[in-house]
């Protein structure tokens, strides 16, 4: 399986500056939807002549085609990564999120006063367990296993789940 290529759709521009008549590459034209725009806002769909009338469009009428376009190499990408044993971006974004969340919550053991509080060998079990936060990422990311996610040490954090509330009366 190769990797798939990112749609490309040449613009007017472009083209006409390579047909060596860049004269005209500076111009406005009118699309069939009447908007006038300049050659750089127009995308050459002559492969596609059983959507439209002409060889160029502007972007507003061939935005469908574009994103339709982008979402099919976006499907073929990740099946491209998945058989190479990768992780797409969106499911590494969601690692990610979920390792920053936790560093986030455990951040209270890195200040000083909250580690003499807490005492060092306490604050040891959370350094390994940040540790072992940033690893669980890595190997996700690099190597694509997505291993158990690592748990933090004991009731060591900071909560009023403990705190007892008298009832209203």
């Amino acid at each position: 399986m190769t990797e798939p290529t990112p749609p490309f759709r040449v613009d007017l521009a472009t083209f006409l500056t390579e047909e060596g008549r860049s004269e005209q590459a500076d111009a406005r034209y009118s699309c069939e939807c009447r908007r006038v725009v300049h050659a750089s806002g127009f995308f050459d769909v002559r492969d596609r002549p059983d959507l439209f009338s002409r060889q160029f469009v502007c972007s507003t009428c061939c935005s469908t085609l574009r994103r339709e376009e982008q979402a099919a190499y976006e499907v073929a990408l990740r099946e491209y990564q998945a058989a190479q044993g990768g992780l797409g971006e969106e499911l590494l974004n969601d690692l990610r999120g979920r390792r920053d969340v936790a560093l986030a919550r455990s951040d209270w053991t890195q200040l000083l006063d909250n580690r003499v509080r807490i005492g060092g060998p306490t604050a040891s079990l959370w350094d390994t367990y940040r540790a072992a936060v940033r690893d669980w990422f890595a190997v996700a990311r690099d190597a694509g296993v997505i291993g158990d996610f690592p748990a933090p040490p004991g009731d060591a954090s900071p909560s009023t789940d403990h705190v007892a509330m008298e009832p209203e009366q």
